[in-house]
């Protein structure tokens, strides 16, 4: 069983004393009230180390809040009536363990490290930062000076701090299902998580270990992927009452990402082989959300109701799952699993059938300012000549914007005055229009 440090509160006082008289640090002075009201209440050591096990995991498993231990169980070898039972302990509350493994639990010995003495107080502050990033203390120390708060790991923060990072953690922390640890909220996974999807979609690889790029003090974090994944995300999440599971999030992520256009320099998007693109009417997400998750359950299907991208009949006439099909690569997650399942997603996918509902417009990669003009008779928006020699004082202008569902198509496309465009933002020109003629 894992330990716990902590550390005598007197010290952490004494410490902090010394950084507030040398600081003058409002936070500080208000953390030594704090620290002095727990001393008059009779406290003498803080928790470094161990707190969420502690609080999350522990005191309500003893409540008897937590209905057994759950998967936390399945390194214990537990022997009952002369047999190995590996579901007592899963799934048994606390309170009604048998008197003799209850005495066992009891028994176990839990190893506390006590923290005599440390330099200043910052480093408690280090301490507790880095063990959130999941590195041992060893490692800390190795990397505490050379790469302080990389400048991947700043920019990323900065990121999490915008309205659309909170949504994105908050949703989160609310909706999604059944999560493995290294995505469970309470240990950054959601940071961990959108850290592998923003690479998927820059570099075109799945990073099982993030280390090697929150230590990167070079570059940041590409804040335009990182975006794309906070705001498909937050799609699935609030439009869906039902909580969403890592594999049906990573899809739809991916499902989006290709109708927006992806990003034809990288590998795993050449390798999804789907050159179509699509802008989707913003009053029927939920429609498009919908045929998502019909097409996701049809072509997962069941020994029921099989579906030929994910079963097949065994030499023996009985269905069995394809190593790779649909179904099966669901439950993997990497560069290979999901580059698998969502070619076939996508080839599958009722596109046409979405396009006659209204629900999304092909579209396709903007045209270039020439073909624009040639399209528009050498004319501008409000039919007055294009001067072909001051090309870059013109905008190329969607009739109907983007956000409003509006594709990149040349029967959309006008060429209009850089300022003008730029001025109106997201309405659709003729709303505009009217604005301006009144």
């Amino acid at each position: 069983m894992d330990g716990f440090s902590i550390v005598p509160l007197k010290l952490v006082i004494q410490k902090l004393e010394s950084e507030f008289t040398s600081t003058d640090n409002k936070a500080y002075g208000d953390a030594l009230k704090l620290l002095r009201i727990l001393e008059d209440d009779g406290v003498i050591f803080l928790t470094l180390d161990g707190q969420s096990r502690g609080f999350l995991a522990m005191l309500p498993y003893v409540k008897g809040d937590i209905n057994g231990l759950g998967d936390s169980a399945d390194g214990i070898i537990l022997e009952r009536n002369g047999k190995v039972d590996k579901q007592y302990l899963k799934n048994t509350k606390y309170q009604d363990l048998e008197p003799k493994v209850k005495e066992i639990i009891d028994g176990r010995i839990l190893n506390i490290t006590v923290v005599t003495d440390f330099y200043e107080f910052r480093d408690i502050v280090d301490t507790l930062v880095n063990k959130q990033k999941g590195w041992s203390w060893a490692n800390f120390q190795i990397h505490k000076q050379q790469n302080r708060f990389g400048k991947y790991v700043v920019s990323m923060i900065d990121m999490f701090n915008t309205k659309i990072g909170e949504e994105f953690s908050k949703l989160w922390r609310l909706k999604i299902k059944n999560p493995k640890k290294d995505f469970k909220f309470n240990r950054d996974g959601h940071q961990n998580f959108a850290v592998i999807l923003t690479t998927l979609l820059e570099d075109g690889q799945w990073v099982n270990n993030v280390a090697s790029k929150l230590q990167n003090n070079t570059e940041s974090i590409s804040k335009s992927n990182l975006k794309k994944v906070f705001k498909y995300t937050i799609e699935i999440l609030k439009l869906r009452k039902d909580s969403t599971y890592i594999s049906e999030l990573i899809n739809w992520i991916i499902f989006r990402w290709v109708m927006d256009g992806g990003n034809r320099s990288n590998d795993f998007y050449k390798k999804l082989q789907y050159p179509h693109q699509y802008s989707v009417d913003p009053t029927k997400k939920r429609k498009l959300l919908e045929k998502f998750f019909i097409h996701h359950s049809k072509i997962k299907g069941s020994v029921d109701k099989p579906h030929p991208l994910s079963w097949m009949k065994g030499l023996d006439g009985k269905w069995v799952r394809i190593e790779q099909g649909y179904s099966h690569a669901n439950e993997n997650q990497g560069t290979k699993s999901i580059g698998s399942r969502m070619t076939s997603f996508l080839e599958s996918f009722p596109w046409d059938e979405c396009i006659s509902e209204g629900i999304i417009k092909k579209s396709s990669s903007m045209p270039s300012m020439t073909d624009v003009v040639l399209s528009n008779d050498f004319s501008d928006l409000n039919g007055n000549p294009v001067d072909v020699l001051s090309l870059s004082d013109y905008d190329r202008s969607h009739k109907i914007s983007k956000k409003n569902g509006g594709s990149n198509l040349l029967d959309n496309l006008v060429v209009e005055d850089s300022s003008k465009n730029k001025a109106r933002g997201s309405d659709n020109i003729d709303d505009t229009q009217l604005k301006l003629d009144f």
